[in-house]
């Protein structure tokens, strides 16, 4: 039935709403009174295949309009007979799987989302909820998730991991909640296509904060470009360069590695750490060094030198730029000369009366055949073990058939000799126990120069050997402390030894050894002529050993005050 309706008043406002109306052709939003606004044509998504078409039979494909929600049906023929399925490459999806379509609507490769850990994009609250939105990191495709109100006693946790968008970084709570947001601060960029006159390049800068890259065009260079790479050095991890500002490299160069500095000891219970550093540009690198081995001691004493304990030192040629690793030898004055290899060299090449000198470096051992090499020869090398203490051992001294390899560090201020047999000689006298570390007889004469303070200079050194058999000290040589401090002593076995300050030699105080004879009786001198070749022999025996200390003592110093460089040919 109809009925009339009246007129509208003339106070009458149309009220449009928000709900769409719509026909096959077009959709509005319509007044109470029927009148329409904002009416516009459908805008038809690409279509769903709602019943995929055969070769024999067709098909349906529904259209959904996407601002008002309208759908229309269309018809899709049947596929030839000759039709083969083209998938393409871009994702369709619901909201459960993904899958490549072909443009008949056959779905390939169909798969659940696989959706990443999500991020917080409203923040939940002690009150409120929050939202996490989830994506698929196959096709892109995102779900929404609400997020549970924080709890009464949350307290925030950001960790130390940074989180970050196109724009800004920030330390995130488990919650979502951000912290510490901040603009990134990009680095100055590094040319990764270099443009040219005829095209353009790309230039990649990362976030000297979290590590955040982003990619920008360089333009093409101009036609009258002239590469300007100035003198700053640009580097890598490998390599360093002059850069032109157009991102140009030229001098490119692998680093050239100086022999480092320990900054941080190592231990027997922790590693240490040295850095290096690039001679050319100045760029830096660090390195761990490796523990020290249970059966270090650590002592300041001579002989037991450690890196970088050694600065009243001379530098001996070893600079900044030369200097070999810790625990390399080296012939001291000739730049790049380290290693034994290189010191058999020299020893192979040297002339009778020359001199070798080598700066242990820390090391303690010198390996058998460095002796062997020189034996029966004029040649004499000097070992410098830092800190005041210098070995020497000439060719000729060398009487084994093969030398072993030699310890040759010493630990001052020991107490191996018992002290009531110290005192029995020393007395009121200044006295220092000294051990030396390798065991037994070495084969050959060493002289050991070494500082026993400038306060003794004028003094005399007495060097005493323990014979633990005997349970005596005996008597081994002598020599005046210099001016200096130094003085050298000849050993033929390493062993613990004494060494007493007194005004002149003690070696031929009653007791002074093993070998002192208590005076003879009325009755016991009527034996003389049956004891006197050996007590005559035995006073010759002192004097030839006093005679070859002398000659030894002499040798040595020349040694350390003359012979400081190794003579040349010529």
């Amino acid at each position: 039935k109809t009925e009339t309706l009246g007129k509208l008043p003339p106070s009458h406002k149309h009220s449009y709403g928000t709900e769409w109306k719509s026909d096959n052709s077009n959709h509005w939003h319509e007044c109470s009174c029927g009148e329409k606004s904002g009416t516009a044509a459908h805008t038809w998504d690409s279509g769903t295949v709602t019943v995929q078409p055969t070769t024999d039979k067709e098909g349906e494909k529904t259209f959904t309009c996407t601002v008002c929600g309208k759908t229309k049906t269309e018809t899709l023929g049947k596929l030839p007979p000759s039709h083969k399925h083209s998938y393409g490459t871009e994702w369709k999806s619901d909201n459960s799987n993904h899958w490549h379509e072909c443009s008949c609507g056959e779905k390939s490769g169909t798969a659940a989302h696989t959706w990443d850990s999500g991020t917080v994009t409203v923040q939940p609250t002690t009150d409120k909820e929050g939202e996490k939105t989830f994506t698929c990191t196959v096709c892109g495709r995102t779900k929404t998730e609400s997020v549970g109100k924080l709890p009464q006693s949350h307290t925030h946790s950001y960790g130390t991991n940074w989180k970050s968008n196109s724009n800004s970084h920030w330390h995130e709570c488990t919650c979502g909640e951000k912290n510490s947001i901040a603009a990134h601060t990009w680095d100055s960029g590094t040319v990764t296509v270099q443009p040219t006159t005829d095209r353009e390049g790309e230039k990649r800068f990362t976030c000297t904060v979290c590590g955040r890259t982003k990619t920008e065009t360089v333009g093409k260079l101009p036609q009258s470009h002239t590469h300007s790479y100035g003198t700053n050095w640009k580097s890598d991890s490998n390599s360093h360069w002059h850069e032109c500002t157009c991102g140009e490299k030229n001098s490119i160069a692998a680093h050239t590695w100086d022999s480092g500095t320990v900054t941080v000891q190592p231990t027997t219970d922790r590693e240490g750490e040295k850095i290096f550093t690039c001679t050319v540009c100045g760029r830096t690198k660090t390195e761990t060094v490796g523990k020290l081995p249970p059966s270090h001691t650590e002592s300041s004493q001579p002989g037991d030198k450690k890196p970088d304990n050694n600065s009243n030192q001379p530098n001996n040629g070893n600079t900044e730029d030369t200097k070999v690793d810790t625990g390399i030898p080296f012939i001291k004055d000739e730049d790049g000369k380290n290693g034994w290899n290189v010191i058999r060299t020299e020893e192979e090449k040297a002339e009778e009366g020359s001199i070798i000198n080598v700066d242990m470096n820390g090391s303690t051992v010198v390996p058998g055949d460095i002796f062997d090499s020189i034996k029966g020869k004029d040649i004499t090398i000097t070992f410098d073990m830092g800190n005041g203490i210098i070995w020497s051992v000439n060719g000729k001294s060398i009487t084994t058939e093969k030398a072993d390899d030699i310890d040759f560090s010493i630990k001052m201020g020991t107490n191996a000799i018992p002290v009531d047999i110290v005192n029995n000689i020393t007395g009121e006298r200044y006295s220092i126990q000294l051990s030396l570390s390798h065991e037994g007889e070495f084969g050959f004469t060493a002289i050991l120069s070494i500082n026993l303070g400038k306060d003794n200079a004028g003094l005399t050194a007495n060097l005493y050997y323990y014979n633990e058999s005997t349970g005596e000290l005996e008597f081994i040589c002598a020599d005046t402390v210099a001016e200096d401090g130094m003085v050298s002593l000849a050993f033929t076995h390493a062993s613990d030894y004494a060494v007493v300050i007194d005004a002149d030699s003690m070696e031929q105080e009653t007791g002074a050894g093993s070998t002192a004879e208590a005076p003879k009786t009325g009755e016991e001198s009527t034996s003389a002529d049956t004891t006197n070749t050996s007590v005559n022999n035995d006073l010759w025996n002192r004097i030839w050993v006093f005679v070859l200390c002398g000659v030894l003592v002499v040798a040595g110093l020349g040694i350390f005050f003359v012979g400081r460089k190794k003579n040349s040919k010529g």
